[in-house]
Order: C-alpha cells, then structure tokens, then sequence
C-alpha cells in the first residue's frame, strides 16, 4: 500500500489537473435560451437563441442516441425534418433515423467529430430507413448504423452493398428542399451522384451535395440562415457543383491533407473561442 504522503499528492495533482483542463460552456448548459429563435454566427463558430427540441418521435422520423442531448435546433431544421419524415413515411412506410443537432444553445461539441452543428441550422441524418415501430431508448442508443461506403479514409473508397436505390432516394429528396443551402456527403457517394446527374447540368439539388472526409453512413443537412436571424453568417456560395474535381479525393494530395487534419485532431490546449454575439448566453 501507498504511503497516505505519496497518495496525498497524488490526490492533489489530480485535482489540479482537473482545474486546469479547459472546460466547454456550452455543454454544460442544459436548457435552450428563452427568447425568440435566432441562429448567430456561422456554422462552426456560432451559438442558438430560443432553440426548440425535436420530439423524440414523428411521424416518419425517430431521434437516435438520446442520451447525447443534441436534439436542439432553429425552428426552421425542425420543421424541415418533419417535412421530410413525411414524405419517407408516405413512400416507404418507413422512417428517418435521426442523428445529431445541436446543444440546448449550440456552440461547439467537445466530442463527435463534429467542427459545425453550432447554429442549430444542421442535422445529420443516418442512411438506414427504420421501422415504423417506435423503437425503445435501448434500441436507439444500441442500433447498428449502416455504412454505405467502404473504407471512409482509403484511397479506394467505393460504395458498398449497402448503398441501395432507397439510400439514394433519400439523399436526393433531402437536397431537392428549397430551405437547403448543402448537404455533406461521402466523395464516393457524390461522384456517384456527378455520373448520373451532372454531367446535363440539369439536376439544380445536385449542385448542393459537397464532398467532404467521413460521412459515410450518413448524410449532413445543412439550411440556409433563416429570415429572423440577421447575424446568422451565410455560407459563401460553391464555385461550381462539386463534379469537376472529385478525383481529388483519391489523390496523393488528398492523404497528405488527411493527415494534417488528423494531426490537428489530436493537438490540445487551444483556447474555445466564443463569438462576442454569443456570450450573453452563457
């Protein structure tokens, strides 16, 4: 056994260690900001107002991993995903498997992999369709998520069995919205989507899928900044539609980029910066 002196500064340097490490505001608050709603800043660098929560269930939709707490967002992605349940319930008799939002009041997750989700203006949405039964808090936190691309950060990425005509469907319908300002997928599912609909030019909601690292058991919806919300930041809009530098993704420049964002993963220490425009919720 210790000496009780030696387990003593153990004890304590713990303590300060704790003290020291940076701590996320934002995932310490646990209730959305009363007030109008009103998305502030931009997409990976903003905060939510008068945030509402998506119910855990709707028709054509159910929210996974409970448990997380982000299922807050502006108004305008809730109803847009209520939208979209119903017309997957009206033509599959299936559901939407519902992944991340945001925090009661946005800002930055410390953990997820997630730079943006900050404004409450972006939802992840899973690629398997469920059924329609209301599945149990157990069943949601433990469902298996279906990845539709094989290896997400190799050079031969290509889709897999488990892309189907349904999974593309959906990815479709969730950019054909007019509310809809980009949706981040996999670059094996857009230049899928270059093959068969650019190449007219003709497929406007096409132009809205961006290739982007991971995303490949799911689709991330993004919505343009809502009328109510004038210090929302919009995205500049894409200089073309995604298709005629998609082989990029499997280039050598390609993993060396990948690796820098890996190293830049794993550096700690940096200071959260909050926008002025944001810290009154906090």
């Amino acid at each position: 056994m210790l000496p009780w002196r030696i387990l003593f500064l153990i004890v304590l340097a713990s303590c300060a260690f704790q003290r020291s490490a940076p701590t996320n505001p934002w995932e310490l608050v646990r209730t959305p900001f009363a007030g109008p709603a009103k998305s502030i800043g931009n997409y990976s660098n903003g905060c939510l107002a008068g945030g509402a929560s998506l119910p855990p269930s709707g028709e054509g939709y159910q929210f996974m991993a409970l448990a997380r707490g982000r299922y807050y967002g502006h108004p305008s992605i809730l109803t847009y995903i209520e939208r979209l349940g119903k017309k997957v319930a009206s033509k599959y008799q299936m559901a939407l498997a519902v992944g991340d939002l945001s925090m009661p009041r946005g800002g930055l997750f410390s953990n997820g992999a997630h730079g943006s989700h900050q404004n409450g203006l972006d939802v992840d949405l899973w690629f398997e369709l469920l059924p329609p039964k209301i599945l149990t808090l157990a069943q949601r936190d433990g469902w298996p998520v279906v990845m539709a691309v094989d290896r997400p950060d190799g050079l031969d990425r290509q889709l897999n069995i488990y892309w189907t005509p349904d999974i593309e469907d959906l990815v479709k319908m969730a950019a054909e919205d007019s509310e809809v300002e980009r949706v981040f997928v996999n670059p094996a599912i857009k230049k899928f989507f270059c093959q068969k609909y650019s190449e007219k030019n003709t497929a406007t909601w096409a132009r809205k899928l961006r290739a982007w690292w991971g995303h490949h058991d799911h689709l991330h919806v993004r919505l343009t900044c809502p009328l109510d919300s004038p210090e929302c930041q919009e995205q500049a809009p894409p200089e073309s539609d995604g298709c005629q530098d998609i082989d990029w993704w499997w280039s050598a420049d390609y993993v060396k980029s990948t690796d820098e964002r890996n190293a830049l993963k794993k550096e700690t220490g940096e200071p959260l910066q909050i926008l002025d425009a944001c810290k009154f919720l906090l």
